[in-house]
């Protein structure tokens, strides 16, 4: 127990640096910057196997989450299904921290950070183009659905500038704004 911290369960979520600072303070050993100074200038005596391992683990996080930040920004277009979402999900606090409501025009995406606006296209079978353009405000489609080729999810409104709500599922191309 830390009096600084309190218990080990009111740590936060695992995020970059911050996590790793306060873990660190937690465990009672200085945070990654001296650490890794001391890596620099010879090895970490006195510092213990179990430190040693926890230093490499925050390192590695936050190596991680730095690429991650690269990871998203480089997305350009991308090609798949999309899906909607309505009523049934009206008020519920989407990932930006507001209310959902289904006649505005936003999306659900992994792909793309939050607030990012993206046009997606779709052609139908007799070759005409509609497209429409949204907001990312929250994540998704499910995970597993992502595997199955959905790449955005569409609020109705925008849904139906692309084709009828009752196709459920409808081939798009997702390209960032101003690309």
């Amino acid at each position: 127990m830390n009096a600084r911290f309190g218990s080990h369960e009111q740590l936060p979520a695992p995020i970059g640096i911050a996590y790793c600072e306060r873990l660190f303070l937690f465990r009672g050993i200085p945070g990654p910057g001296f650490s890794f100074a001391l890596m620099v200038k010879g090895g970490l005596k006195g510092l213990g196997f179990d430190n040693m391992k926890l230093i490499f683990l925050c390192m590695g996080l936050l190596l991680f989450f730095a690429n991650i930040g690269t990871a998203q920004s480089s997305i350009s277009s991308a090609s798949g299904l999309a899906s909607w979402y309505g009523e049934e999900h009206r008020g519920k606090l989407m990932a930006n921290g507001e209310p959902f409501r289904p006649e505005k025009l936003t999306a659900a995406s992994w792909f793309y950070p939050l607030g990012t606006k993206v046009r997606v296209s779709t052609k139908s079978a007799a070759g005409v183009s509609r497209s429409v353009l949204v907001s990312v405000t929250d994540r998704g489609p499910a995970r597993d659905l992502v595997r199955d080729g959905r790449i955005i999810d569409l609020s109705h409104a925008a849904f139906s500038k692309l084709a009828l709500p009752g196709s459920g599922l409808v081939a798009v191309s997702v390209l960032p704004f101003g690309q």
